[in-house]
């Protein structure tokens, strides 16, 4: 009878497990039996837990409450993941970052020209890549002001240039209609490019400044004396 017992107890505790499932409580109020595969920061993947050799499916871990498991935890959501910031090495952490257009970056480190992958480790300021979210985009203002700056600047003189040979030797009134509308599309386009090269301008700069004022180490000033061919001195170490 003893055995019998445990015989059915086993039987038991290998159903129960493997008919276990891991739940999903949505926060439309919907629950999903399913099979969790992986949860990363921002999705969790699973299957249908009665669908297990169908797609795997994603639902976004702000659209859960929470996640039952088969092994009887729970995870609450929004789940609170440890940011751990790798912080990049540098081989000359004392050199200012400068723009320079021949990097294939845009940026140089004191005499380096920095690459885009030795860029994106550089500029991990407070957990987020500046290189990505700012210096990229302000390269391109900046590239997109001067396309529409310099273009809308030569057709301003060009424009007035005609306008005045035409009032002086022609009167040519197609000829006026022509510079007029000419002046107007260079102004437009001038304007907008400076625009852009303002707010490209400016955004690089932040990022410069950033670089140079937060994360670079600033060299240690020291004062010591040290004899002179005149006798003895003080020295400025930078």
């Amino acid at each position: 009878m003893k055995r019998l017992s445990l015989s059915i107890l086993f039987i038991i505790s290998c159903f129960s497990v493997l008919t276990a499932q891991d739940v999903i409580y949505s926060k439309d109020g919907s629950k999903i039996e399913a099979k969790i595969i992986r949860i990363d920061n921002s999705v969790v993947e699973f299957k249908i837990w009665s669908d297990q050799e169908g797609p795997s499916l994603m639902i976004k871990t702000t659209d859960i409450v929470m996640i039952d498991y088969a092994n009887g935890n729970r995870d609450m959501f929004p789940k609170v993941i440890e940011y751990k910031e790798e912080i990049p090495v540098i081989e000359n952490p004392y050199e200012a970052l400068d723009f320079e257009s021949s990097s294939p970056s845009g940026l140089i480190l004191g005499d380096k020209l920095l690459t885009e992958a030795d860029a994106q480790k550089l500029l991990i300021y407070k957990g987020e890549n500046i290189y990505e979210e700012t210096w990229i985009g302000a390269l391109k203002q900046r590239t997109i002001g001067n396309s529409l700056f310099f273009p809308g600047l030569v057709l301003i003189v060009g424009s007035a240039f005609v306008s005045v040979y035409n009032v002086n030797f022609s009167m040519d009134q197609t000829i006026a209609i022509v510079s007029y509308i000419g002046e107007i599309v260079g102004t437009g386009l001038f304007t907008a490019g400076l625009i852009f090269k303002i707010i490209g301008k400016s955004r690089m700069n932040w990022v410069l400044d950033t670089y140079n004022e937060d994360m670079r180490i600033k060299g240690k000033t020291s004062l010591s004396i040290c004899p002179t061919s005149t006798g003895i001195g003080l020295k400025l170490n930078f």
